[in-house]
């Protein structure tokens, strides 16, 4: 018999509503023994209730503190938006593999917003492409 390692996998969360849908799935996710963790790719919703659940039941909540910097204090300021999508993508490609590979995530989750999402999404979404891990979208419907 043949076994292999649980999956890590890391879950972007944007939106309420993000977190609505898809807190279920995350609970399996963690009662199957799987490492997961959890990103909030624009709002912070820390003291949700269903955060907090989550938490005492084993995901982990991380984050990136340089890409965060970079989308907050940075982007904004840079003048062209076609340079600031050609920043972007750098800022994906370097920082964005770097957490992505480091943590060794192996399947990244998400509500579907395009092919590499809103918010802050593109920073993690891009890499995953590149390192060709199994990307999932959760939609809903509003």
């Amino acid at each position: 018999m043949i076994f292999s390692r649980a999956k890590r996998v890391l879950f972007l969360l944007r939106t309420y509503n993000d977190i609505d849908h898809i807190t279920p799935v995350i609970w399996k996710t963690v009662t199957s023994g799987w490492p997961t963790f959890f990103l909030f790719v624009d709002k912070d919703y820390s003291e949700d209730y269903r955060i907090r659940f989550l938490e005492a039941h084993g995901a982990e909540k991380i984050r990136s503190i340089s890409i965060e910097w970079y989308y907050k204090r940075v982007r904004n300021s840079i003048p062209l938006k076609l340079l600031q999508k050609v920043v972007d993508r750098l800022v994906a490609y370097s920082v964005g593999f770097i957490f992505v590979f480091c943590r060794g995530i192996d399947v990244i989750a998400s509500e579907w917003s395009g092919p590499f999402g809103r918010a802050r999404s593109e920073y993690f979404l891009r890499p995953a492409h590149l390192l060709q891990i199994p990307i999932f979208s959760l939609p809903h419907g509003y």
